[in-house]
């Protein structure tokens, strides 16, 4: 029984008459029948009760017919996803990415890559973090820059890098000058809080409201970058921080923070169920040396 089968038997039900199915699939009413008594006799079940006004499927037939649409749909992606695989050039690498972390690893650490690969077709989709837990499900994209918590039943993490979370703070600002920075000494300064971006909202904010600190004055996230450092350029606001990029605005230091013990995790993931070829060992290859 193949498809090409099911959609005749389907076509059959819907029409009530093997006299309509064959006009609509262009076959004829004894070629049909021949189709449909084909399918019983693999079967060995009859699928069609003959009426005096046409036919009316069995409890046979009504059961095939139930479970013959999914069957149907199956078989078309799997084909539309065989296609797409014969398209696919054997130098593509699709990245997927987490808003906010393409430099993650360091500075201009996914620009690199790409520009180091230029005979590569190299697609990079980013995704908010709302939106990468469903993004992640999905099979077509090999490979992650991703933060937070993943699903290790499907990705192995090929690199992790972890960071305490600091506070920044401009040179002249008077936490600055403190040796030891403690989360109540932030509250007599305006403060940045972080959203989602960061992974590690809600263990921030615990901390904050174990120690009963004010609510943060701002809530930014990783794409305002450039006014948070401003801000914190100004002397007017202090911020929470676990990157690098601060080193690009003069002015600004970070400074330890002795009773918060919260780590920003990035991983590079890989899909355990790819298979490693050129396209993807040569991220691989690249991710190592970058890190050494």
């Amino acid at each position: 029984m193949d498809v090409n089968q099911l959609h005749y038997f389907r076509t059959i039900v819907e029409q009530g008459s093997l006299n309509k199915a064959s006009e609509i699939l262009y076959i004829s009413r004894q070629g049909l029948s021949k189709i449909m008594k084909k399918m019983e006799n693999e079967l060995g079940a009859q699928l069609f009760d003959i009426t005096g006004t046409g036919v009316v499927p069995t409890v046979f037939g009504q059961s095939l017919y139930q479970r013959s649409e999914d069957y149907i749909r199956f078989h078309q992606n799997f084909l539309t996803e065989v296609d797409k695989m014969k398209l696919n050039p054997a130098h593509e690498l699709n990245i997927g990415l987490q808003s906010g972390f393409s430099e993650g690893f360091g500075k201009d650490f996914l620009a690199n890559f790409i520009i180091q690969n230029p005979d590569l077709s190299i697609r990079v989709r980013s995704y908010t973090r709302e939106r990468i837990i469903e993004a992640m499900d999905q099979k077509d994209i090999p490979i992650w820059i991703a933060a937070g918590h993943y699903n290790d039943a499907a990705f192995h993490p090929v690199y992790t890098r972890r960071n305490k979370l600091f506070l920044l703070a401009a040179q002249n600002h008077p936490l600055a000058q403190q040796e030891k920075v403690y989360l109540n000494d932030l509250a007599p300064y305006p403060l940045i809080g972080l959203t989602h971006d960061i992974g590690q909202k809600g263990r921030t904010e615990a901390e904050i409201n174990r120690n009963k600190l004010k609510t943060p004055d701002f809530y930014l996230n990783a794409s305002d970058r450039n006014l948070i450092m401003k801000l914190v350029q100004s002397g007017l606001a202090v911020s929470f921080n676990a990157g690098w990029q601060y080193t690009e605005y003069p002015g600004i230091v970070a400074l330890p923070l002795a009773d918060l013990e919260v780590e920003v995790e990035v991983h590079a993931l890989i899909r355990k169920d790819v298979a490693a070829n050129e396209p993807v060992k040569r991220f691989l290859d690249y991710l190592k040396a970058f890190n050494t």
